[in-house]
C-alpha cells in the first residue's frame, strides 16, 4: 500500500514468472492506474537468487514507458538451484519519485505452456471469431483462459513448471476459453443463447479441471518421476518437489 495522496500505481504480475534454465529469458515491468500508463524517466532491476545473491548479468531497456530485461542464459547456469524463492525487484522513477515493486520468480527446466491453437478453439464453435466481431480476437480469450488455469494450478496447491503432460490441460484450456468468450458477448447483447452457452462452458470447464490428471517431474532431474502414475489435480500445499498430500493413481506420496 502507497500513502494516501499518492497514485497507487499497479504493477501488472499474472503469476511468478517462471525462468527457463539454458535459454536467454526476457521480463517485461508496466505500471498502470485507470488504464493509463505513467511517464518513466528510469528504471532499475535485479534478481534475487533463494539465497539472496544477485543474480548478474541482467541488462534493462526501458521505452515507451515499457520496462524490458534480458536474463542472459550464462546468468542461469546448472548451479544455481532450481524451484521457487527466486525473487525480482523493479524500481521506476516517475515525476521524480522512486518507486519499487517485486514480483517472484522460478527457476525451471521446462516452462508449462498451452498445448492448444486457435483451430482448436475454432474447430468447436465454428461462428465464434464472426459473433466476436474484429475487434476481438480467439486469441485474446485463449490467452486470458491460460491466465486462468495457471492460476487455479498454483491455488490448488501444484506448481505449474513441473507438469510434464500439458496435453492433458487441453480440455480445461479449450472449455474455458469459450465459456470467457461467450460470457463477455452475453455481457453487450440481448441474445439470451450467449449466456446459456457461457453457462454451460463454464460448467463443463469445471467438471473438466475436477477430473484432470497430469504426470509431473518432482525430483527436478527433467524426468517423469512415474511412468505408470498420474496426479490428480485436489491437492493444497505447495512445495519445490511438488505437493504434499497429493493424490497419485497408487495413492498418496
Amino acid at each position: 500500500m502507497v500513502p494516501q495522496g499518492e497514485t497507487n500505481w499497479s504493477f501488472r504480475a499474472q503469476y511468478p514468472d517462471v525462468l527457463a534454465r539454458g535459454r536467454a529469458n526476457t521480463l517485461t515491468g508496466t505500471l498502470q492506474y485507470a488504464g493509463t500508463a505513467p511517464t518513466i524517466s528510469a528504471a532499475t532491476f535485479a534478481l534475487y537468487r533463494p539465497d539472496g545473491v544477485e543474480v548478474t548479468g541482467c541488462t534493462l531497456s526501458l521505452a515507451s514507458n515499457v520496462a524490458t530485461v534480458t536474463v542472459p542464459a550464462l546468468s542461469l547456469p546448472t548451479t544455481l538451484p532450481l524451484g521457487e524463492g527466486y525473487q525480482e525487484v523493479w524500481g521506476f522513477t516517475i515525476s521524480g519519485v522512486a518507486y519499487s515493486y517485486q514480483r517472484p520468480a522460478a527457476l525451471a527446466r521446462y516452462q508449462l505452456v498451452p498445448a492448444i491453437h486457435q483451430t482448436d478453439i475454432s474447430n468447436r464453435q465454428p461462428a465464434l471469431a464472426r459473433n466476436l466481431g474484429a475487434n476481438v480476437t480467439i486469441q485474446t480469450y485463449m490467452d486470458l483462459a491460460w491466465e486462468q488455469v495457471v492460476r487455479r494450478i498454483l491455488t490448488s496447491g501444484h506448481l505449474p513448471y513441473l507438469i510434464r503432460t500439458p496435453d492433458a490441460l487441453r480440455e480445461c484450456h479449450v472449455l474455458l476459453t469459450l465459456a470467457l468468450a461467450y460470457e463477455a458477448m452475453a455481457g453487450g447483447s440481448s441474445n439470451a443463447a450467449y449466456m446459456e452457452m457461457a453457462g454451460s462452458f463454464r460448467k463443463q470447464w469445471e467438471s473438466a479441471w475436477a477430473s484432470v490428471s497430469w504426470q509431473g517431474d518432482y525430483d527436478h532431474d527433467g524426468k517423469v518421476d512415474e511412468p505408470g502414475q498420474r496426479q490428480a489435480s485436489g491437492a493444497r500445499t505447495l512445495h519445490s518437489w511438488g505437493s504434499v498430500g497429493a493424490t497419485w493413481g497408487g495413492g498418496r506420496f
